[in-house]
């Protein structure tokens, strides 16, 4: 309200209730999603009691749900309801909100299909290949393809085919006519000591400037991709031909 006046203009008794009755719906599918022994957080940027406190009861009164106890704190308001919170902007730093931690107390079947489909032998050798050449490092788990990109999860949980997801798990890189190129991803997930190439930048470097603009920097004459790091941190990846590193920061991350 404070910051936008149309805001306050807009707002109704009955809008409200109206998105009172939408958080009822909410909370109660997302409390089917849960695994018995589950917990779910329901936090608000309201203060009103419809879209809080009786959002809660609605759930309480049409589950086993039980309420975990949020440990107290000076700058917490006590809620109606045992256990939950209530922050105000004048006591806490923020705009305000209500708070609440759920147990999940049901049983709840699910129809999710177990198990991604998994990329083939020869995908998986490819990027072996690559894992042999490039890192100290051999990723176990599960390797997932997703069109021309191969995703790597430690643990399979469910299947995402039926879904439009950007990624499935760590997106290691793509695989082009029988080669592998790794992802932007995959080298922020990566500490130098994981590599067998790499370089380690000052921030205020005149290397590191040049690499976030995508400009070429000078051969460290160790043919293959290099990790390039600012301080012991990753950064992303060149590709060293002994004549120079070539910048291989993604084009829509460059100043």
């Amino acid at each position: 309200f404070r910051k936008n006046e149309e805001v306050y203009k807009d707002w109704t008794y009955n809008k409200t209730l109206s998105l009172a009755n939408t958080n009822k719906e909410l909370i109660l599918k997302a409390y089917k999603c849960l695994k018995n022994g589950g917990t779910l957080v329901y936090s608000t940027c309201t203060f009103t009691k419809e879209e809080d406190e009786d959002v809660i009861n609605y759930l309480l009164e049409n589950t086993n749900a039980s309420i975990i106890e949020i440990k107290q704190d000076e700058s917490f308001y006590k809620s109606s309801i045992n256990g939950a919170i209530r922050l105000y902007p004048f006591k806490f730093e923020g705009e305000g909100h209500f708070i609440c931690l759920i147990k999940c107390n049901d049983v709840h079947e699910s129809n999710v299909r177990k198990g991604n489909k998994y990329a083939s032998r020869k995908d998986i050798e490819i990027y072996k290949e690559f894992e042999k050449e490039n890192l100290n490092i051999k990723l176990e788990g599960y390797f997932i393809k997703m069109g021309d990109d191969l995703h790597y999860l430690k643990e399979d949980l469910f299947s995402l085919d039926r879904l439009k997801v950007l990624r499935n798990g760590l997106h290691l890189g793509t695989i082009k006519k029988d080669r592998f190129e790794p992802n932007h991803a995959l080298a922020l997930a990566l500490k130098k000591e994981d590599v067998k190439r790499f370089v380690d930048y000052d921030h205020l470097s005149v290397e590191v400037n040049d690499y976030l603009k995508g400009m070429t920097l000078k051969s460290i004459n160790q043919k293959g991709y290099v990790l390039i790091c600012v301080n012991g941190i990753s950064l992303g990846w060149a590709k060293d031909d002994n004549r120079i590193l070539k910048n291989l920061y993604p084009k829509g991350l460059r100043n």
